[in-house]
């Protein structure tokens, strides 16, 4: 009995021992970096709250909102140009906004801060040549969460 019960205790032990080293021989994973110039190609807006089924809407941006562009430099700073049509014939630019960011390569968190406020999310299937870029919100006083999904691409 004392022998079966150490060898039951020995196969556990080994079992334990073989499941740690196999986890430590795991890469993290490391997501590409943001760095570089990209335009938007479409964003999808999706809104949850207490009250009613989430919502989501997608909106494909036309050629002149194609234009904008997001800037993350290496620094860690950039900026943000958005263009808007005007009418059929104008396409105009309606802001342009430096920014910092912080971003963690080992996640995917993102946050950039403008010069009034803060935006926190997430680049997510990100690639060397696109990316989807979350920004989420939560109104405190409404406890209403809202995220927009950028999809991105890289033009420099």
């Amino acid at each position: 009995m004392y022998l079966k019960m150490k060898k039951i205790i020995l196969f556990f032990a080994g079992m334990l021992l073989l499941t740690t080293l196999s986890c430590d021989n795991e890469d993290p994973i490391v997501y590409p970096e943001v760095t570089g110039v990209w335009k938007p190609v479409q964003m999808v807006k999706t809104v949850v709250n207490n009250v009613n089924a989430p919502t989501s809407e997608t909106f494909l941006y036309g050629d002149c909102q194609q234009e904008s562009r997001w800037e993350f430099r290496e620094d860690g700073t950039g900026k943000i140009l958005w263009r808007v049509q005007l009418n059929p014939t104008s396409c105009t630019t309606a802001f342009e906004q430096n920014l910092q960011y912080d971003y963690n390569n080992s996640n995917g968190d993102i946050v950039i801060n403008y010069i009034t406020h803060q935006e926190r999310g997430k680049a997510m299937d990100i690639t060397e040549t696109s990316m989807n870029l979350k920004i989420e919100t939560i109104n405190a006083d409404t406890q209403v969460y809202e995220s927009q999904v950028y999809t991105l691409v890289k033009v420099q």
